[in-house]
Parts: structure tokens; sequence; C-alpha cells
């Protein structure tokens, strides 16, 4: 006979552990309340094209999310 362990993933660290209780609240390594929905995806400032590979800019003391490509054009641009 064999027993079957269930795991849970979160959605959003994609960490995987087997609960402890049947009420899971929370994700033990981030946190996340909401562990079983996945996180949309950000939107650029500039363009609105959504992007897993956004970075944070900081400039006029605003941080902005940029896609690649605005990235690129501002650094060009010297900055925001």
């Amino acid at each position: 006979m064999e027993i079957s362990v269930p795991t849970i993933t979160c959605k959003r660290c994609n960490y995987t552990w087997v609960p402890r209780k049947a009420d899971v609240r929370l994700c033990p390594k981030c946190r996340s309340a909401r562990f079983d929905q996945a996180r949309e995806p950000e939107k650029c400032f500039l363009c609105g094209q959504q992007s897993d590979d956004m970075k944070q800019v900081i400039g006029n003391a605003q941080v902005y999310n940029l896609c690649p490509e605005c990235r690129e054009k501002k650094e060009n641009d010297n900055g925001l």
C-alpha cells in the first residue's frame, strides 16, 4: 500500500512544501496569502507592455518599471 503525500506549490515564489494542516493560509517561504494565485506580469511605465523582465529604474525621485526596450532607449537618452 502506497501513501501519497499532498504537496502544495506557491505560484508566486515556486516553493513546494508538504502542509502540516489541511487549512493552508500562507506560503512558508514568501509568506504570501495569495500563494494559489499567479502574479500578474508588471507593465512598463512608458509603453504599457507586459514583461517578466522588468527592472525598476529610479529617476526624478520616483521608481519606474521599464521593459528592456524602453530601458535601453532611456540609457541612450541619459536616463529618465
